[in-house]
């Protein structure tokens, strides 16, 4: 994961969570629009 080279931050793991949340969902489109 992203984590393992960057320093933990607060964005970083609210990014983590959206990507996870929209991978899981499989709503791909949503993701990567912004």
């Amino acid at each position: 994961m992203a984590s393992e080279y960057y320093r933990p931050c607060k964005e970083l793991d609210i990014c983590n969570e959206l990507i996870e949340k929209y991978w899981e969902s499989k709503q791909y489109d949503k993701c990567f629009e912004g």
